[in-house]
C-alpha cells in the first residue's frame, strides 16, 4: 500500500484519484512512494520523468518533443516539427557517443551496425573500428545509380590498384597509381570521340615482363590505325667466290660493295623507327658473319660513304642452307628521311643468299 508524505496540504477526492499540491518540504519531493507502484490507466507529467537518485538522467517532455539525457548527455531527441520532416536525434548534443546496433551474431559477427563519433565513421557486418567512412565487411548491392569518384581494391594502399573516374574519362591503375594502364573516355569533353588508351611493355610478348595487350576476338577499325607499323623487305644477292663487305640492293637483284654503294643499295625512311632483325640463308657457308645497319641524314650523299654505323651484330660459324636470325637492340634505330642500308661482312663467301629483314616505323605522331 502506497505510503504518503504530505509536505503541504492533501486533497483526497474518491472518483477523481489523489490530488497533492503544495510547497515541497526538505526532501524536494510532493509525493514520495517507497514500494513499487502499478499505473492502470494513463500516467500525465508535467515535464521530467527523472531516477531519483541522479536527477541529470531523466525523460524530458516538451511540447511535441522528447528529450532523453544520461548523465545530462543527450542521447535521444525525438521531435515533431511544425512542417515535415519530423525527427529523431541521436547525440543531440555533440558528444563522442557511438550509436550501435547488435545482430545475433552471425556472418561476420557483431556489431552489425556501428557509427563511430569520434572519426564520423560507420562500420557494418562486423566491423567495430571503421577505417573508413563506410566500412563493410561483405557485399554491397544497389539496384540503383553507385556515385563515386574512385574505386580501389579494399586491401590495397591509396597508391595500388584503383579505378580512377574523372570527368568525362575512367582510368584503370594496376599496381601503382603512377601505372595508367588503360583509359577510356573523351579527354577533351567535347565531340563525338571515345579515347582508349592501353599502356604495355614494349616487345613484351612472350616474355616476362607483362603488358601486352591481346583481344581475343575480331577487332574492327573504323578509322586510321595510329602505332608503330612493323615492315618485311627481302633482297637477293649472288656474290660468287667474293669475300668483301657488301649492299644487298633493294628492288633489284645484285649488290654492290660497301666502298662502292648506288642508288639501288639505300632505302629512304618513311617514319623514325628501328631495324628490328634480319634473317640470312645463303648457298654457301658463310663462317662468322657481321651485319650491320649504315645510314646517312638529309646532308649526306650516301654514294660516298655513310654517316653512321648505328649497329654491328655478329654470329660465328654460318652453316650453309641454315637460317640465321641476327637481332637488333635499341642502338639501331633512324629518322624520317634517313637513307638506310644493310652491308653483310662473311668470312667466307656465300655464293647466292636471301635476306629478310623487318623494320619498325613509328607512325603515332
Amino acid at each position: 500500500m502506497a505510503r504518503i508524505k504530505n509536505f503541504g496540504t492533501a486533497t483526497m477526492k474518491f472518483g477523481e484519484g489523489i490530488i497533492v499540491s503544495g510547497s515541497a518540504g526538505s526532501d524536494d519531493y510532493a509525493l514520495v512512494v517507497t514500494g513499487s507502484s502499478i499505473i492502470l490507466d494513463a500516467l500525465h507529467v508535467s515535464q521530467y520523468i527523472r531516477h531519483a537518485d541522479d536527477s541529470d538522467t531523466h525523460l524530458n517532455f516538451t511540447d511535441n518533443k522528447i528529450n532523453s539525457k544520461v548523465g545530462n548527455i543527450t542521447m535521444l531527441t525525438m521531435e515533431k516539427s511544425n512542417v515535415a520532416p519530423h525527427e529523431i536525434t541521436f547525440n543531440d548534443g555533440g558528444n563522442n557517443i557511438d550509436f550501435i546496433v547488435k545482430g545475433n551474431g552471425s556472418n561476420e559477427g557483431n556489431p552489425g551496425f556501428k557509427f563511430d563519433a569520434s572519426t564520423n565513421r560507420v562500420g557494418i557486418n562486423g566491423v567495430g573500428t571503421p577505417t573508413v567512412e563506410l566500412d563493410v565487411d561483405g557485399d554491397i548491392k544497389a539496384s540503383g545509380d553507385l556515385y563515386a569518384d574512385k574505386i580501389r581494391r579494399s586491401s590495397d594502399s591509396d597508391t595500388t590498384t584503383k579505378i580512377l573516374l574523372n570527368d568525362e574519362l575512367i582510368k584503370l591503375y594496376a599496381g601503382h597509381s603512377s601505372n595508367n594502364i588503360l583509359s577510356v573516355g573523351n579527354t577533351a569533353a567535347v565531340g563525338p570521340d571515345n579515347n582508349f588508351w592501353v599502356s604495355g611493355s614494349i616487345d613484351s610478348k612472350g616474355t616476362a615482363t607483362a603488358g601486352t595487350a591481346v583481344f581475343g576476338g575480331d577487332v574492327v577499325v573504323s578509322g586510321s590505325i595510329y602505332g608503330k607499323y612493323r615492315n618485311i623487305v627481302q633482297q637477293k644477292f649472288n656474290r660468287g667466290s667474293s669475300t668483301a663487305e657488301f649492299l644487298p640492293r633493294y628492288n633489284s637483284n645484285g649488290s654492290n660493295n660497301l666502298t662502292s654503294p648506288t642508288e639501288n643499295n639505300l632505302l629512304v625512311a618513311p617514319a623514325n623507327g628501328r631495324l628490328v632483325h634480319v634473317v640470312i640463308r645463303t648457298n654457301h657457308a658463310m663462317g662468322d658473319t657481321s651485319l650491320s645497319l649504315h645510314t646517312a641524314d638529309a646532308t649526306t650523299n650516301p654514294t660516298s660513304g655513310f654517316d653512321h654505323v648505328k649497329q654491328t651484330v655478329t654470329i660465328v660459324s654460318l652453316a650453309a642452307q641454315t637460317g640465321y636470325k641476327f637481332v637488333f637492340g635499341d642502338a639501331a634505330t633512324f629518322s624520317m628521311g634517313d637513307w638506310l642500308a644493310i652491308s653483310i661482312n662473311p668470312s667466307n663467301a656465300p655464293n647466292y643468299g636471301t635476306i629478310t629483314s623487318v623494320w619498325e616505323y613509328d607512325y603515332t605522331d
